[in-house]
């Protein structure tokens, strides 16, 4: 068929690696530590609840030849924004108002939140061409944002080479090779403005127990783009080049070892960096399981990275080293087929090089009661936690209503507990 896929309403668009556009589920750092290659499909259906990452149009993805395909898609958003314009001498608002930001909250329950609900409009257009013979992928994206609004962000120095405008158009060649044990991938994209952005890597298995993964990965200051979402350790895919490796280790079906170490630089201020920094991340994860029984893991984990020093009062700002860690003990057990329970401890503490360290806790036991043929299940949580400031805090996913869910961040002192019934006795 020509037709392979066709979208009309809301719908996910994904390019390449991200450094243009991406709308699908991006893993970033975690303890899925070679999980670091994007790989949603370029069109698919809209099916979440976020307010601001989907296109509202039409597109389309033609098969021209056995391996080569062609995805054109146009949108119109009405995008939340940071309205900032004054009336002219002929009272004309809509001619001298500019915007500084574009807000992804989807939140409106203040009155500027609510003034600032579809401020502006978003056209999106482009194109993918795709070739993909077997085992490599080549795809030439080309991309546009056009904007009802000049989008002006506030003058300060780390704003300098922000995109700035109403018009955008990025470019950008991504790739994907495959050969036997070695998994090559990678995209290259350019702005209007010339700057050339790139982020490559590469997943390999030296043998049947052992995996590792390297990214590269180099956003100048200048570059710019709308929306991309790549594998980086800020957003924006801008003003950071850093190298990621991952190691994991399975020597038996029980035992599992992980781990990655992250290094990067911002050779560009930042909102709390006014000079160049650095900035190092690592994780060491060992897990242990019984076949439908157990599983349990210890993991680690620091990160450092580069700020203006807290409380400063000389004349110029300074960057001082900030240190996070955290350590968990993590294990679930299977008592019966129905019945489940979740245990977790987290320790760390934080160090902003000028303050006292800083430390806490937390704890929590989960159960779960999901019967194979009783209409009522339920799970059950309660938590403690103590720490002393929100610079020590532990975020825990927790269990909630159909199609909703949420991470809250434990810190201070205090309790939490939630009960979560679930009847099925309705059919269909």
């Amino acid at each position: 068929s020509r037709i392979r896929a066709i979208a009309i309403g809301d719908y996910s668009l994904s390019l390449g690696q991200g450094l243009i556009l991406y709308s699908g589920f991006g893993a970033g750092k975690s303890s899925l530590v070679t999980s670091i290659k994007r790989t949603s499909r370029t069109l698919r259906p809209y099916t979440s609840v976020n307010e601001t990452n989907f296109m509202r149009g039409a597109a389309a993805t033609l098969g021209l030849a056995d391996h080569l395909e062609l995805t054109v898609f146009g949108a119109l958003n009405r995008r939340d924004a940071n309205l900032d314009g004054a009336l002219d001498t002929l009272d004309n608002f809509e001619e001298v108002a500019t915007f500084t930001s574009l807000l992804t909250s989807g939140l409106h329950r203040t009155p500027a939140e609510i003034e600032d609900r579809g401020a502006i409009r978003q056209i999106t257009f482009g194109s993918r061409l795709a070739y993909e013979p077997r085992n490599f992928k080549i795809g030439l994206n080309i991309l546009q944002d056009q904007f009802n609004r000049k989008f002006l962000r506030t003058p300060e120095l780390y704003n300098r080479y922000y995109f700035s405008g109403d018009r955008l158009t990025n470019a950008s060649i991504d790739y994907t090779y495959i050969n036997r044990n070695w998994h090559l991938f990678g995209e290259t994209a350019a702005g209007s403005n010339g700057a050339i952005a790139t982020l490559n890597g590469l997943l390999l298995g030296l043998d049947r127990t052992l995996d590792v993964g390297f990214l590269m990965r180099y956003f100048p200051k200048d570059y710019q783009a709308t929306n991309p979402n790549p594998f980086a350790e800020t957003t924006g895919a801008r003003n950071e080049s850093g190298l990621y490796s991952a190691l994991q280790f399975q020597p038996s079906y029980s035992w599992v070892l992980q781990g990655y170490f992250d290094i990067w630089r911002h050779p560009w201020l930042r909102f709390t960096a006014d000079a160049p920094s650095t900035g190092e991340d690592w994780l060491v994860k060992l897990t242990y399981r019984k076949k439908r029984r157990m599983e349990a893991y210890v993991q680690v984990r620091l990160k450092t990275r580069e700020q203006n020093a807290p409380a400063n009062e000389t004349a110029i700002d300074y960057l001082v080293p900030v240190r996070r860690f955290q350590a968990r003990l993590h294990w679930n057990n299977q008592i019966h087929p129905a019945i489940q329970l979740r245990s977790r401890v987290e320790w760390g503490w934080f160090d902003d090089s000028v303050h006292p360290r800083e430390s806490g806790f937390s704890a929590y036991q989960d159960i779960v009661f999901r019967p194979l043929a009783f209409p009522l299940d339920f799970s059950a949580r309660i938590a403690v936690f103590d720490t002393e400031s929100f610079n020590v805090r532990f975020y825990s996913y927790e269990n909630d209503l159909l199609y909703a869910f949420s991470i809250p961040a434990y810190y201070h002192q205090g309790t939490r507990w939630y009960l979560h019934l679930r009847y099925k006795g309705i059919r269909k």
